[in-house]
């Protein structure tokens, strides 16, 4: 991850195992060849060149996503697509997560 963070995660979306990959909906998943841990998230501007917000992380079941993490995916999906990382509440506090 240090590697990752300090190179760029765009420029670890190439090669024939990539560590960073796009899933779907603009969502991307972090992970390592020898691990089934995944960090799902998506990058702040959609294209690669600002922060990476890391929404959720599973370890995967098998060697496919399942529903259920497919699932966890597609939420990471609706967060982006409504801003919800950013949303406040009434005191203009950030949320906690949950």
């Amino acid at each position: 991850m240090k590697r990752l963070v300090a190179n760029g995660f765009a420029l670890h979306e190439r090669g024939d195992h990539p560590p960073v990959r796009h899933e779907w909906n603009g969502v991307y998943r972090i992970g390592f060849v020898d691990s089934k841990f995944r960090i799902i998230g998506f990058y702040e501007d959609g294209k690669g060149t600002t922060e990476f917000i890391a929404i959720d992380a599973f370890h995967k079941s098998g060697q496919g996503l399942s529903a259920k993490e497919r699932a966890r995916i597609n939420e990471v999906a609706r967060v982006k697509q409504e801003h919800d990382w950013r949303k406040v509440t009434d005191d203009g506090f950030p949320r906690l997560s949950q």
